[in-house]
């Protein structure tokens, strides 16, 4: 398997779904078909075990809703390979990160984990396309992510796409600071970088791509 699944020269675009689909299965595959008319290259939903991740109980009980079945799971997983898009998970726990990694072709590593160094190491072992949100991240801090990738790995660069984000939902326009992506592509020119958008509409994402971004993260 190539480790890097994004071409040279081309703009690799992922919708994310997350868990919009509140649960409802036929929604989910809906909502999969219809960016797949849109063209996109990926598709990408969230695994949350609340009980591992929420501490209050009306969360647990919200998000315990919006839970797949593991036959569901891999009913979407086959459902994307007949489409020929790729989909993918971010995991924000141990357990479904090993209970599926061997199924799919790439990770997400959300802002909410991006200094879970323990956590990212077993993810890079696996030496997948995965692409590592840096919001809530000072530029030092992303040195130090840099840093630590490499030492990892020193190849990493070819397989981790690095993606300017800004943690606030939703963004206002003049909060999204797209003048980093020039700074990161500088700053770390092996890396592929990319934007993880979460404005709304296209604005802010069509001027990320004039900046030079490879990926496109649409919220």
């Amino acid at each position: 398997m190539r480790n890097n699944i994004i071409k040279n020269n081309q703009t690799f675009i992922i919708a994310e779904i997350g868990n919009n689909h509140e649960g409802n299965f036929q929604l989910v595959k809906k909502m999969i078909h219809e960016a797949w008319k849109c063209g996109v290259n990926a598709i990408k939903l969230q695994h949350i075990i609340p009980e591992k991740f929420f501490a209050e109980k009306k969360q647990i009980k919200k998000y315990k809703k919006f839970q797949f079945t593991d036959k569901q799971i891999e009913s979407l997983i086959k459902f994307s390979k007949k489409k020929k898009i790729l989909l993918f998970w971010t995991f924000f726990d141990f357990e479904s990160f090993e209970k599926y990694k061997s199924k799919v072709k790439a990770f997400k590593i959300s802002s909410t984990d991006n200094n879970f160094f323990y956590f990212i190491e077993k993810i890079i072992k696996e030496k997948k396309q995965t692409f590592i949100s840096l919001g809530l991240y000072e530029r030092n801090h992303i040195d130090g992510l840099v840093k630590f990738l490499l030492k990892q790995d020193k190849n990493s660069y070819k397989y981790i796409s690095l993606l300017h984000c800004s943690s606030s939902y939703p963004l206002k326009n003049h909060e999204a600071n797209l003048s980093e992506i020039v700074y990161l592509k500088n700053k770390y020119p092996k890396f592929k970088i990319g934007y993880s958008d979460h404005t709304i509409g296209i604005d802010a994402s069509i001027t990320a791509l004039s900046l030079g971004a490879e990926v496109i993260e649409k919220h």
